[in-house]
């Protein structure tokens, strides 16, 4: 079912309204957008294979799940754990956008159930 994705994207919708207009993205919004994008790979992930990764494995499957991700693609996930610095207007833009992507259209496969 989908029914996980629209909450995401809902979820995604509700706090960009929440921002009331700011448009550059501070690291407590990149921890919050990194945050709803472990929820959503758990939706389908069995948890222990997401909660605890490292961040370049994290990354990996963030890429691995939606082909034509760029080499860059989620170079922000590091600033969102990094006091201290936003991001431009222009690079928040393209974040947001790559999350909302991401969330419609990856591809992850649930593990399949050992016989």
């Amino acid at each position: 079912s989908q029914a996980y994705r629209r909450a995401a994207l809902a979820e995604l919708r509700d706090w960009e309204a929440g921002r009331d207009g700011q448009e550059a993205l501070a690291p407590n919004d990149l921890a919050q957008l990194a945050a709803l994008l472990r929820r959503t790979a758990m939706s389908v992930l069995p948890r222990e294979q997401v909660a605890g990764l490292p961040e370049s494995a994290w990354i990996s499957i963030l890429k691995q799940a939606l082909p034509g991700s760029q080499p860059n693609s989620w170079d922000w996930l590091s600033a969102a754990y990094q006091p201290g610095g936003s991001l431009s207007t222009e690079r928040s833009h393209a974040v947001l956008a790559e999350v909302r992507d991401w969330i419609l259209n990856h591809r992850l496969e649930p593990p399949r159930p050992s016989c």
